[in-house]
């Protein structure tokens, strides 16, 4: 069975990329199998990269959500019991962290929060 995202879902995430200052036309859908059963749901990739965004269910009760990259590690997983935009959020915003240190633009990076986290995060060096 398919259960694939709606299409007011995907028109929302896509509006959210753009509020990231990410261009839609550099993502696509695709469908795949789910990590729990035999259905088929949906993904969302980054073109011409390993990360992706998977929108899978748990026992039909449960949105799991699978994304990479995410925020303090390489793969993130959470599940929630309803549709949620947070995750999507994260993903965007780690997804557009790891875009710009690939592209060497760290001037977007230079801002108070990633210091901070860096900061505590590299603390075991001293």
């Amino acid at each position: 069975m398919e259960k694939l995202i709606l299409n007011y879902q995907k028109k929302t995430i896509s509006e959210l990329m753009e509020s990231f200052g990410l261009e839609p036309a550099n993502f696509y859908w695709e469908k795949v199998k789910s990590s729990y059963s035999s259905d088929i749901v949906s993904i969302l990739k980054y073109k011409e990269s390993r990360f992706f965004f998977k929108f899978d269910f748990y026992e039909d009760d449960y949105h799991y959500y699978i994304y990479c990259p995410g925020n303090e590690k390489p793969i993130e997983k959470h599940m929630t019991k309803s549709w949620e935009l947070l995750k999507i959020k994260e993903w965007l915003s780690s997804l557009k962290r790891e875009i710009e240190c690939k592209s060497g633009d760290v001037s977007k990076r230079d801002t108070p929060h990633y210091r901070e986290k860096f900061t505590r995060s590299e603390s075991w060096i001293r």
